[in-house]
């Protein structure tokens, strides 16, 4: 047997995911928001990808409360009473928990257009995005300006 057959028989059984799902969602509309940053008090930065999700797996916090700062431009999250606007989560393998943010734009942010891993976090929870080619659409890594050499 190879190595691959020995992942597929694994696939099969059905293992649990490693990643506990974080899904991050505007309050009115109930929808994904992308480009929110996630970051732990000891500085490890997740952000949502198209979908408003993350795949979190950190060894040294999962099983344990850790606090996540948010921060995305137009949107705000609940304050905790020192201020800071974040949320406590308890991380697990094939967990899940949402977070309702706040949009204090008139606009609704829908998805990213270019970069790479557009839906990375989609794909490493198992679910499935919208596009043929989800993680590179375009072949186009990031672009700053109309300007290109």
């Amino acid at each position: 047997m190879t190595i691959s057959g020995i992942g597929l028989i694994a696939l099969a059984v059905g293992t649990t995911n490693p990643y506990f799902k974080i899904r991050v969602v505007d309050a009115a509309t109930g929808r994904g928001v992308p480009l929110v940053e996630l970051r732990t008090v000891n500085g490890i930065r997740s952000v949502t990808d198209s979908h408003g999700l993350v795949a979190f797996n950190e060894p040294g916090l999962m099983g344990r409360e850790a606090f996540f700062h948010l921060t995305s431009p137009g949107y705000e999250g609940e304050a905790d009473p020192f201020g800071y606007r974040g949320v406590a989560l308890i991380p697990k393998a094939g967990g899940t928990a949402t977070v309702r943010l706040t949009r204090r734009n008139v606009a609704e942010r829908l998805c990213r257009l270019t970069g790479q891993g557009i839906y990375r976090d989609t794909l490493l929870l198992g679910e499935r995005a919208p596009l043929k080619h989800p993680v590179l659409n375009g072949g186009v890594l990031g672009q700053d300006t109309a300007q290109a050499e």
